[in-house]
């Protein structure tokens, strides 16, 4: 998932050999590549969704060195995000900081990693509406600190939320 957003998984039986192959119909960088990957249109709808993302951080190789060309063709890291254009990894890193579907994943992400399970893993439909608006709470609370990531992980983990176990409703009721 990225920004909470669900991004279903590859279909089995995707060729992905073109995103590998640097030989194929001149495709010499990552961006071509996909570009030729997203003509597919079982490929299309979630790498719309992924590449701008990993094309403007695109000049840090896969150890994070910085690079500026591959296979001798510049590296272009410029890219539409969230419906604005955006240059690299200073200005992905700037719409995120002005996207407002931030906070809320983080809090949620966060959240969701402590306890071990993400809201819509529970079934109780009540109990869900209640995760939903403790963690609303969180994310004013996260808003009203400045965003300060290690107040929100404490508040998280100093919550009585965090140490209240819901069970099973399927599992088994067992007499003392």
């Amino acid at each position: 998932m990225f920004l909470c957003q669900t991004v279903p998984q590859p279909p089995a039986d995707a060729d992905l050999r073109a995103l590998n192959d640097s030989a194929k119909a001149n495709a010499h960088t990552v961006r071509e590549r996909l570009e030729l990957h997203r003509t597919e249109p079982l490929c299309a709808a979630c790498h719309t969704q992924t590449d701008p993302q990993g094309l403007a951080l695109e000049q840090f190789d896969g150890i994070g060195q910085l690079r500026f060309k591959e296979n001798g063709a510049l590296i272009d890291v410029s890219v539409e995000f969230a419906g604005k254009p955006v240059s690299g990894a200073q200005g992905l890193g700037r719409a995120l900081y002005e996207d407002p579907r931030v906070p809320a994943c983080l809090v949620d992400r966060v959240w969701a990693y402590g306890r071990g399970r993400a809201l819509e893993a529970h079934e109780d439909r009540e109990r869900r509406r209640a995760d939903r608006d403790h963690l609303a709470g969180l994310t004013r609370a996260f808003a009203e600190s400045g965003y300060k990531v290690p107040e929100l992980m404490s508040r998280i983990a100093l919550d009585d939320h965090f140490f209240t176990v819901n069970p099973d409703p399927s599992a088994p009721i067992q007499a003392d």
